[in-house]
């Protein structure tokens, strides 16, 4: 996170311990099972802003998003840490694990719509990946309506795209991990189709907001 913040990327930080000067502490704390159980704890500094799923969406903001999503995949080039490579439910690239879960879909017509994607993710990307085209590196993890903070424009700010809200930071760092590097962009494709304010023409202008840092 402080890789982000200093290539500017604003984002929550690690507060430091005033007795040890670390960013994270482990302390044992009551279980509701009784007795006390060691949990690491650490303290972030504050995003200030709303919410996109609270400000709500437009093309505008979208765009804005995508290209802040950019200038972030950016500031994390060529990053790395042994934390990230790590075996976590939430990457793409273990979509087939899903394969157990479907049985758990009652709905037969929405369990073989589901199937038919894990085959076709089988047949069509896993060689793809297998042949090394899809580059690799840490993604953030977790781009969504809900972890992209908007803040109201000062007037020094007259001019941009739009006029009302800008991009002010991002949260939720807990899905970060070492995968394909397009899939910071399929997440927050996905996350863009199926919000409520959202239509599948949002996911374009995703695209086009981030494609304009990569140019």
């Amino acid at each position: 996170m402080r890789r982000l913040q200093a290539g500017g990327t604003e984002c929550p930080v690690p507060v430091p311990t005033k007795l040890t000067n670390e960013d994270m502490v482990f302390l044992p704390l009551p279980s509701l099972r009784g007795g006390h159980v060691r949990l690491a704890v650490r303290v972030l500094t504050w995003v200030e802003g709303r919410t996109m799923s609270d400000v709500g969406s437009d093309e505008v903001r979208l765009e804005l998003a995508g290209a802040f999503l950019g200038g972030l995949s950016r500031s994390l080039e060529g990053f790395d840490h042994a934390a990230a490579h790590r075996e976590h439910s939430w990457d793409l690239a273990r979509s087939l694990d899903l394969r157990g879960f479907t049985p758990c879909i009652s709905d037969k017509r929405r369990r073989k719509v589901v199937e038919s994607i894990l085959n076709a993710f089988e047949r069509e990307l896993l060689p793809v990946a297998a042949e090394g085209y899809l580059e690799m590196g840490v993604i953030m993890g977790d781009y969504n309506d809900a972890n992209v903070i908007f803040r109201p424009n000062e007037a020094s700010d007259a001019g941009v795209a739009s006029p009302e809200w800008k991009v002010g930071g991002v949260i939720d760092f807990g899905d970060m991990v070492y995968t394909w590097r397009i899939n910071e962009l399929a997440i927050a494709m996905a996350y863009s189709m199926v919000s409520s304010w959202a239509t599948v023409s949002y996911a374009y202008t995703h695209t086009c907001g981030l494609a304009k840092k990569f140019k």
